[in-house]
């Protein structure tokens, strides 16, 4: 069996760990949100009460649902309360925002092209006014970058050669970041369909998260924020779909659900080499993999790592990382050359994932989220 140590440092660099994205870095985050609930909307000017009119004959505002839009406008916008009528004339800030339609009890507007920043809720009629002090965030729209990146993941262990102590996981990690440019499977090599040694992914900005948790059909996983990161062990099954429940406000974010937000793949079979085996099977440096594609990802990832024991403090050192973002269409050819020093009877750690990415956005803000559903096999080989 493989040295207890290594097999530990391998599932924990080979599997990943649950600081999946090791270069996102800490920023400051600005701006604030006050008189929300944290809520998907504001309920008056403390997050109680209503707001009642001031001057003129009585009306009331309730909430205004969601309390957000970005600074190029065209969202639309709730406010409920009345009694309104067909002259109510409604401001965020000191811009008109248009009235789309009006009931007695529900007002629907058009946020117009604004500044960044928090601003009053205005609702006028006849002469008469109801504030919602501070009711209103406007974000910078980040429409075509991503500004929330991570992965939910499952990792199953294969192969008899593994020390007892290694076993399957599951763990969610992502965080919220500062609006970038980026694709998910940049974080394996900087051009799709190839391979890269020792590969350095994007640096991304942190910002700090609020309360969260992933639900699906059948459990609810709570996610523990810590310096930025949102993340859980545990609780992630194949195939299953989760939400993303953001039930806090925070400087860096609103109050907000995504349906749907990462869908786990139904699994995958490695065919070629066999990384169920006995004893890690011996290959060239310049081996093809194969695995079923039946039911196919947007990618695979394939990270292999070989490490060497350092006698003096008697541990094994990671020396050299070759990763690949390839097309799921069942097999690749792993690049023998870029190896600097993989010698016969050599041990490297495969680790490789059918990758499903998000298809969704950020409500308040419009950046994409590249959270990634991944289903990872991960085994040993050997140099021949």
């Amino acid at each position: 069996m493989i040295d207890a140590r290594l097999a530990l440092l391998a599932f924990a660099a080979g599997c990943g760990t649950i600081q999946y994205y090791p270069n996102l870095t800490p920023a400051e985050s600005t701006g604030s949100v006050t008189g929300s609930d944290g809520s998907d909307g504001v309920d008056g000017d403390d997050g109680d009460a209503p707001v009642e009119t001031v001057g003129g004959e009585s009306f009331v505002v309730d909430g205004v649902y969601p309390p957000y839009g970005t600074h190029i406008g065209g969202a639309e916008v709730v406010i409920e309360g009345g009694p309104f009528d067909v002259f109510t004339e409604v401001w965020l800030g000191d811009v008109s925002a248009e009235v789309l339609s009006s009931t007695e009890d529900e007002l629907v507007v058009r946020v117009p092209a604004m500044e960044v920043g928090v601003v009053d809720v205005v609702v006028e009629r006849d002469g008469a006014e109801a504030r919602v002090a501070d009711g209103f965030r406007v974000w910078e729209d980040a429409s075509g970058l991503v500004g929330l990146a991570g992965t939910v993941a499952i990792v199953d262990v294969v192969g008899d050669y593994w020390a007892a102590s290694v076993t399957d996981r599951a763990y969610a990690a992502f965080a919220l970041v500062e609006p970038v440019r980026y694709e998910s499977w940049e974080e394996f090599t900087p051009v799709f369909n190839t391979c890269a040694k020792d590969h350095t992914p994007p640096s991304l900005d942190l910002l700090d998260a609020g309360a969260a948790s992933l639900v699906s059909a059948s459990a609810e996983i709570d996610l523990e924020s810590i310096d930025g990161w949102m993340e859980s062990e545990g609780g992630v099954e194949a195939g299953q779909g989760y939400d993303l429940v953001a039930g806090e406000a925070s400087d860096a974010w609103e109050a907000f659900t995504i349906d749907d937000m990462v869908r786990i793949p139904d699994g995958l079979r490695v065919t070629g080499p066999d990384l169920d085996s006995a004893a890690p099977l011996r290959v060239p440096r310049q081996f093809d993999m194969f695995w079923d594609a039946q039911s196919p990802g947007d990618y695979v990832a394939i990270v292999m790592e070989k490490t060497v024991y350092n006698a003096n403090t008697q541990t094994y050192v990671l020396e050299e990382t070759l990763s690949c973002a390839v097309a799921d269409a069942g097999e690749f050819t792993v690049p023998g050359s870029l190896w600097a020093d993989w010698d016969r009877d050599e041990t490297i750690f495969v680790r490789i994932g059918r990758i499903r990415e998000s298809t969704v956005a950020l409500p308040y803000n419009n950046a994409d989220v590249a959270v990634t559903g991944a289903y990872w096999i991960s085994g040993a080989l050997m140099a021949d």
